[in-house]
């Protein structure tokens, strides 16, 4: 498949990679990353984690309402095929000690009027399969991941986002405990902004926000903390909470309510 991007949106696509790349690699690392058997993949063929996990979020993006929910929890790695319903199909072609390349599979439940008293009036986002490209940079301190995703059908937003990552990590507490810090960015072309964040003249008059139109940028930035405690070789616990702030255009939005919000899940998973 061929994703369908302008000239200027690819121009500024590579700008902030080089901005973000020479931000990392000039930078000081001092993290102690140990490398121990129990914080390495498996080298079994066949890898199956399940387990329940509690979600605190928001209803949408810029919503000041959360919703929780409890949810079951299942990852199957086989080979270089890697599945989750969160994450949903990933192949990797290339993965070695320096390197990730892979394409996946992924879902957008788009936007929902319905779903919320202050989207009434607004076109409905189907919702729709992403494909993802991603490519991931990684040693023994840091990774950096960069993977774009656009809309397959092109009967959702039907837009494209480029999402890059940067992670590091380190145990601590006799190597049971497990600490991933991450930041990163994301940025998106203006008919995925428009889709979510914008107010054309039609839901104009039928919702009685302002008309709204956005440009290609960044949609947000955010930093996560993920904890992992092993309780023993086969069950762990693990808690991520996720800070995430919509920036410029589109925390300016009519339709955001709050530009910042934060996301909480704990899980027990049970490796097999």
């Amino acid at each position: 498949m061929i994703v369908h991007l302008n000239y200027v949106f690819i121009k500024k696509l590579i700008f902030f990679q080089l901005c973000f790349f020479f931000f990392l690699l000039t930078s000081p690392l001092h993290s102690e990353l140990l490398k121990n058997d129990k914080f390495s993949f498996s080298n079994k063929l066949l890898n199956v984690n399940v387990g329940l996990s509690t979600v605190s979020a928001p209803k949408y993006e810029g919503s000041s309402k959360s919703v929780s929910r409890i949810m079951p929890f299942f990852n199957l790695k086989y080979k270089n095929i890697t599945f989750n319903p969160v994450m949903g199909l990933n192949i990797n072609f290339l993965d070695n000690e320096d390197w990730l390349v892979g394409y996946g599979l992924g879902f957008n439940f788009g936007k929902d009027p319905e779903s919320d008293v202050n989207l009434k009036g607004l076109k409905k986002v189907n919702s729709t399969f992403e494909p993802k490209l991603k490519a991931k940079y990684k040693n023994k301190y840091y990774s950096i991941t960069s993977e774009i995703s656009y809309d397959l059908l092109k009967r959702g937003h039907k837009g494209a986002y480029l999402k890059t990552s940067f992670n590091t990590g380190f145990p601590l507490i006799k190597l049971k405990t497990f600490i991933i810090p991450s930041f990163s960015f994301t940025y998106a072309d203006k008919t995925y902004l428009n889709n979510f964040f914008g107010v054309d003249v039609g839901e104009n008059l039928s919702s009685g926000y302002s008309k709204y139109n956005l440009k290609s940028g960044i949609k947000n930035i955010s930093a996560s903390l993920m904890v992992i405690y092993n309780l023993n070789d086969r069950i762990s616990i693990n808690s991520n909470l996720i800070y995430k702030k919509l920036v410029g255009q589109v925390a300016n939005s009519p339709l955001v309510s709050k530009s910042d919000s934060l996301s909480t899940i704990f899980s027990i998973v049970y490796k097999y």
